[in-house]
This record gives structure tokens, sequence and C-alpha cells, in this order.
């Protein structure tokens, strides 16, 4: 470890010590519920044989509210049927056991475990998620204790599960390998909580079965895990509704009308209501002809519907569907797995793109609606992903329930309207009306043609020619140079943009549904006239004639005017100048960044860096570190910025950056696109954004993007290793540069003993067949890589220029891999609390923002009785 290091982790073992009481206390805890719930087990009453004794009692107690209803009503009936499959003598022990044991869905933890060894290692005293390697709960999707609950109500088991945290926001009850993950249970947000709500048959009292968390990005497939259902679960509060379906047996309802006697109508539901843990669609049910405003649930943050019009007309229903955002641009009916291998006429395109009342982007969908009040499985796919070629992310598992009781008529359907068949949008036939550029004496062949979906183009301009504020673009294959936007065009309440590629091999473009031809093109350039977005991502795709072939390649443009937005130039700087005042007089109200709310206080930054695109909100307030800055931006995106420079040693940095000037290309390169080098500057970038986060084209440019929270990352700093592991991350880590003798944590020594984690070599030159391996989406490195200024009187000599120039060879070789790497400061410090308000940083990275700042402020406390 590093110079203070020692004084580091000095605090944490007091830190630590402060800790230790409770978790004593819920180890004693654990035990004494461990040695309770065993005598409680059913399953080991067939080895001992004094159990039919000792053994009746507890069960009779949870016995009565799973035979309470039956016996209530029907109970001559009730009696026989327990009876022929119970032998006499131990009524109450053989129960359990032939429920439990038979039951296919559910993987039994003993039996799972028993090869291992590891049975006596699990007892099932609460709900909770267990690694099925070792019986450990799993800290990523804790249970908050005293929420979760399993009692017995209606014949089945009703499990009320509420997360510790975030991280995930569904659960489906099945293998991680299952191909299509479509019985899943959808957590409802709570504070900073899930809470799922399910049941399932008695019978899977004291039993594991496997189970997966996830969330709209992907699922934790990392390893097998079990749900624990506990062997001793109580009642319910108000287990006596027996007196209440003989009434209602009387009282004649519509559904059992059909039904003549009431005491066999009464039993009907209650089978079905037990092995249906899952909803399943029975039958489809279609409104009355007409068209009605409907809700739409689908049980995932990234993928909201905020309107719906459905249609009903001679027993089909189609809906045209509104979603929160434009991060997707086609739907498939069925999995995301079968959307992958679908044929592209198989996906519903976007129908068209509208503004909300806050000015942002939307799309519509119209989308077949096979049955009401059942979830309908769908696929959504990311547009961002989709033109990155990224098909591990491209597709995601959604569900679209529509509910019927909201239905509400809005409109009657003629006679001649037609049901319409959702089908992808079709490229539009070339109408270059209005740009009197020169065709193409021979059209193309693409050898990957694409389309593009309509362009939000209105604006509340007069018409007239602008010119762009700012301007970026991205996407390509990295062979271009460069792009520039010359004007924008307004011709009305339309905007359009004359673009100028640098490069004199494009035929055409595509944008807005259209083919687009040039207006001007020379050997080095040619010029368009497209349709355009202002302040927002416009999406093209061009064909050039460069390499052997014509292609098409997506490319993302970002036009900004700011005369272009609702509340024109100056009161928007009115606007942002009484906000920032808000902020230094500490009404923090004012900022809307989610993850600011978290991590502690803010202030204004005048130094926050500027990024097109982005509107800057506030800044971390920091306390004790001196080589990290946080600035928030609006849509809860956050940039971290790490200093490399400050105390170290730089001298002749600038004098070789000079000499080592990029050289001229030749004229036969001149295509070759300059990229920025992201590690050259004192401070290096990064930009935190969720998954569906939408960012201005060529953001990426100028910093490092990092997607959150970070699931899997290669790790070679021991400090980070165990602020990683006092998080409660350690999972997360898949690769590391030491081995399992000089690893300072304990269970990460552990996991390297068995192979769960990589050792990745040397963390200078780390081995990259290993990182691959791994699929790490992050690399965390060591501050030992930057040219540390020497003590006085060492020996030792730093060549810092080589040492710089090292750092940015990993980091590019890194970002080959798609792995941005963070330089781990913390051991640098000067004070021990520095060191730990770096917690906050990687609470942003994982999403554990509240376990971070409880960290820090723990060791201030202790900082403070010391």
């Amino acid at each position: 470890m590093k110079r203070n290091s020692k004084r580091f982790l000095a605090l944490m073992i007091s830190v630590n010590m402060a800790l230790t009481p409770a978790i004593a206390i819920y180890a004693e805890d654990t035990n004494n519920a461990a040695s309770q719930t065993e005598e409680a087990t059913p399953t080991p009453a067939p080895t001992a044989t004094p159990a039919p004794t000792a053994t009746p009692e507890p069960p009779a107690t949870p016995e009565p509210p799973v035979t309470s209803e039956p016996t209530a009503t029907p109970e001559p009936t009730a009696t026989p049927t327990q009876e022929p499959t119970a032998t006499p003598k131990p009524t109450a022990t053989p129960t359990p056991e032939p429920t439990a044991t038979p039951k296919p869905t559910a993987t039994p933890k003993p039996s799972a475990d028993s090869e291992s060894g590891t049975t006596a290692s699990i007892t099932y005293d609460r709900v909770k998620f267990v690694k099925a390697a070792d019986g450990t709960e799993f800290k990523m999707f804790a249970a908050a204790q005293s929420e979760t609950e399993a009692v017995i109500k209606d014949g089945k088991i009703e499990i009320t599960f509420v997360t510790a945290n975030t991280s995930y926001d569904r659960i489906y009850l099945g293998k991680k390998d299952d191909a299509a993950k479509s019985s899943t249970v959808s957590g409802v947000k709570d504070g900073d909580n899930y809470k799922f709500v399910f049941t399932l048959p008695v019978s899977a009292k004291g039993t594991a079965m496997n189970a997966v968390p996830g969330n709209a990005s992907k699922w934790y497939t990392s390893q097998d895990l079990l749900l624990v259902i506990p062997s001793t679960i109580k009642a319910a509060a108000t287990p006596t509704p027996t007196a209440t379906p003989t009434p209602e047996a009387t009282a004649t309802p519509a559904p059992e009308a059909t039904a003549t006697p009431a005491p066999t109508a009464t039993p009907t539901p209650k089978p079905t209501a037990t092995s249906t843990p899952t909803p399943v669609p029975e039958k489809t049910e279609a409104l009355s002809d007409g068209v009605y405003s409907v809700a739409v649930s689908t049980g995932a943050e990234m993928f909201k519907v905020v309107n719906a019009e459905l249609t009903s007309k001679g027993g089909k229903m189609y809906a045209v569907i509104t979603l929160s955002s434009s991060g997707y641009d086609a739907l498939y009916v069925g999995t995301a797995e079968q959307a992958l291998n679908a044929a592209d006429s198989a996906l519903i395109y976007y129908d068209s793109v509208v503004t909300s009342a806050d000015g942002k982007e939307q799309r519509t969908f119209t989308v077949p609606v096979a049955t009401l009040d059942q979830p309908i499985a769908i696929a959504s796919r990311s547009q961002r992903y989709y033109e990155a070629g990224d098909t591990s992310r491209m597709w995601y598992n959604r569900t679209l329930t529509f509910d019927s009781s909201s239905a509400k008529k809005i409109a009657d359907v003629s006679e001649e309207e037609a049901t319409p068949t959702p089908k992808p949008e079709g490229t539009a036939t070339p109408t270059p009306e209005a740009t009197p550029g020169p065709k193409p004496t021979t059209a193309p062949n693409p050898s990957k043609p694409g389309s593009t979906g309509s362009v939000n183009s209105s604006t509340g301009l007069a018409d007239g020619v602008y010119k762009a504020d700012s301007f970026s673009w991205s996407g390509g294959s990295g062979r271009l140079k460069g792009m520039s936007c010359d004007k924008i065009t307004v011709k009305g309440g339309k905007a359009s943009a004359t673009i100028t590629i640098s490069s004199g091999s494009y035929s055409y473009v595509k944008a807005d549904g259209r083919t687009f031809y040039p207006v001007a093109q020379t050997s080095k350039s040619t010029t368009f006239e497209i349709p355009v977005a202002l302040n927002a991502n416009t999406n093209f795709i061009g064909c050039t004639t460069a390499m052997s072939q014509a292609h098409e390649v997506a490319y993302q443009i970002y036009v900004g005017l700011e005369a272009a937005k609702t509340s024109g130039t100056a009161s928007n700087t009115a606007k942002n100048e009484e906000e920032k005042k808000a902020v230094i007089a500490g009404t923090e109200d004012t900022i809307t960044n989610a993850v600011a709310a978290k991590l502690g206080e803010v202030e204004v930054d005048e130094d926050a860096p500027e990024i097109l695109g982005l509107t800057y909100q506030a800044s971390l307030k920091i306390n004790d570190a001196e080589y990290f800055k946080v600035h928030f931006y609006e849509n809860d995106l956050a940039i971290l910025e790490i200093d490399v420079a400050t105390d170290l040693d730089r001298e002749d940095l600038e004098e070789t950056e000079e000499e080592s000037a990029a050289p001229e290309l030749p004229e036969e390169e001149a295509e070759i696109e300059e990229e920025k080098d992201l590690y050259g500057d004192e401070s290096i970038l990064y930009l935190l954004a969720d998954e569906e986060a939408e960012l201005p084209a060529g953001v990426e440019k100028e910093m490092q993007v990092i997607r959150v929270p970070v699931e899997n990352v290669y790790v070679s700093s021991d400090a980070a290793l165990m602020v990683l592991a006092d998080l409660g991350v350690s999972e997360q880590i898949k690769a590391v540069s030491t081995d399992a003798e000089t690893c300072p944590v304990e269970e990460i020594k552990e996991a390297l003993e068995k192979e769960e984690i990589l050792d990745a070599g040397s963390a200078d030159a780390p081995g990259f067949k290993a990182l691959v391996k791994s699929d790490c989406e992050l690399a965390i490195v060591t501050a030992d890589i930057l040219p540390h200024i020497p003590e006085e009187d060492a020996e030792e000599t730093v060549d810092s220029a080589a040492m710089v120039q090292n750092m940015k060879d990993l980091g590019g070789q890194l970002g080959l891999l798609n792995m941005p790497m963070i330089i781990d400061r913390s051991a640098d410090e000067k004070e021990e609390l520095g060191a730990c308000e770096w917690y906050k940083v990687y609470g942003m990275l994982f999403g554990c923002e509240d376990e971070a700042v409880k960290f820090y402020k723990e060791a201030a406390e202790t900082e403070k009785m010391n």
C-alpha cells in the first residue's frame, strides 16, 4: 500500500470496531433463530427417532391457518381429503413433507447443497436471497427486514419483500440460464426501496427456489441465487373470512351464476389462486367498438407509457402509445432474444416524435393489443446500442398491461376505418425537391441499408437564417476527420441545417424518413441540407463510397441554438443566475439531481466544466478530499473530475508534449478522425449517466462516459479494494492486480483462491486477455502509475514524461476494450478523512450513495472522538 495507507487502515479498523457490536448481536440472533427453526422444520423429522412425539406440537401452530378455510364451510369434506394422503398416526408431520418435496417449481436448498455439504449453513428463518454456492445472503438484493414478511393468507403464502436498496426492480422465479425470463414479479418504488408482493403455494414453506433479480438494463446472472422461504410462517392477522363465502355463494355473484351448488363454487378459485404465482393470460377480451384513453403499466422505470389511445373494432384492438423518452426506436411483440433474430419487417418502428410540456422528446408507437388486464410480452430496442452495434445491450424485455377499468371512450370508430398493422417505417421515396444538389450518376448499392425515424424539427423561431451556437457529432467508423454545421434555416416553423462532411465520397444521406442528395460537393467535402431538432440529438445515415463498396454509416449530430430555447437567451441567463444565487444562499431544493440530494451539501463552482447539451446545476461541497470534484447537471447526470497534476512531478511534461506534437496527416489519410487525448489534461473528466440516459452527440470525445451502476469492475488499487468491500459491492470485482497472498481484503482473497476473481497481472501492464474474459465495464487503477514527487534524499528518480505516457497508453488500451479508466488517488490524500471522502465517488459508481455517506460520517465522528 502507499503513503498514508497505515493511517487510512487504522481509521478503517476503528470504524469497523464501532460497527462490531451491532454485527455480533445480529449474528447471535441469527444463530438463535437457526436453532429454533431446526426444531420446527419438518424435514429432519424422519431421521430423528423421537420426532413423532416432539414434532407434532410445533407444526400444530402453523397448520390451522392452512386448513381453517376448508374446515369452516365443508367440514366433512375437508377431513377425508387430508386423511387419505397422510398416514393417520403422524397427521401433522407428514402433511408438509409431501407438499414441499414434489414441488416442481421450487429447488429445495437441502437437495441443492447436499453434495457440497453446506446444508447446515442455511436456516429458513426469514425471506431472503442467498448465494447457491454457500448459502450466504446476497447483499446487492438484501431485504429491509423490518418490512419483509411472509404470512399464510387465503390458503397460500403471501410474501412481501422490501429491498434495502434500489439496484433491482424485478424478480424472475427461475434459473439464471433460462433464455426467456417472462414470469417476473415487478417491484413498486417505495422511497429508497422497491416493494415486491407475490404469492406461492403453502408447499413452498422451508424451501429455497431459483430466483434472479434484475432491472431495466439486465438480469443478474453472475452466479446462482436462491429465494429462501421460512419454514415457520404465521397466519395473516385476520384469517377468518370463512363466514363471508357462505352468503356470497347464496347472493348469486355474476361470475359464479353458472355454477348451481354454492359449496362447489367456493373452492373453485382456490386451486387456481394457489397454483398461479404469476398471471397468465387466459383469454382475449375486447372493448366495444370505439377509441379509448387507457392506462398502461409496464413495471419498468426506464420504459414508461405516458399516454395511450386504444382503438377497438370488431373484436380486434390496437393502441397508439407514447413513451416517456426518445431512447427506443423499435419494439417487438415477444422476447428480447426473439427480437434479436427477428426480420426487420417484424419490428414496430416509432410513428412520430412529440414534445412534452417540459420540452422533452417522446416517441409514439402503434402496437397490437391481444388482451386486457394481462401483461403482454414486448421487447424494446435501444437506439444508442443499435447504432453502436452492441447486440448484448440492444434489446430489453418489457411488458405492457392495458387496464380495462381505466378505459374511457373518447371517440367512435368509423365503419371504413381499418385496424392498422404496426410495421416498421419504410424508407421514403427520394424527394430532393428542396435540395438542388447533383444526384449521383450511378445509384450505389449499400451493403447495409437502413432507415431513420422522423425528426422533430419544429421551432418557434421566426423564418430566417441563423448561425449555430454549438455543434458536435458522433458515430461512424472513426475514419471521418470532421463535420461542421454552416447555418440553420427556419421556414414555416421547421428547422433544417446545412451540414458539411469532410469527405467527397458521400452520395446521399437519409434523415426524417427521407433521402437527401448533396447541395454541394468537392473532392474533399460534401454538403447536405437536412431537417434537424434544435438543442437535441438528430440521427442520420450517410452513404459513402470511400471503401471497396458503398456503405451506409449511422451518425448523430447535436445542433445548439440558444435563441430556440423556450424562454430565450436573455431570460435563460437570468434564470441560471437566480438558481446559482439560490444555491449559494443554501436553498438546495432548486437542485433536481437525485444523486446530489443523496451525497450532501452543494455549492456553485465557477470552474465547473461547460459541456455542450448539459445544463449545470451545482457541485458537491468537498470537505476534506483534495484530488476529486463532482459536478451535477440536469437529468441526473454528474461529472467526476480527478486531479492528476497537483502534487505530482510534471516539470518537463509541457516541453515533451510540444516536442511530440502530432504530425500533419498525409493526403491519403486526411479522412481519419483526430481524437482528443482524454488523459492529457491536468484533470480527467468522467460523465456518469444511467443506462438509458440519452447524451448529447459527441460528448464521448470530451470525456470518459461511465454507465452506472457499474456491475463488473477491474481493480488494481488496494485502497479501492478495501472501500468496495466496506460498501458491500465486492461481488462486482471480477479481476484484480494482486495475488491471494498479498490481497488486503479477506473475502477477495478467498475469491482469488477459488478462481472466482481473475488475477490480471501487474497494475501497469495488466493481462488484457483476462480483462476480456472477465467482461469488465470499468477499470480502477492505482495512483502508482502517476509520477509522484520523490521524497527528500530519495535515491530514485522520476521520469515524469515516460510515466505520463505510460498512463495514456494504458488508458488507450483499456479504451479499446470499452473500459474507462479511473485513477484512484485516495491514498495520496494528506488527511485520513480526505481518503474517506472517496467513499462518495464509489457510492456514485456502484449506486450505493447512502452507504457511502454513512461510512464517511462515521469516519468523521470517529476522527472527532480521537
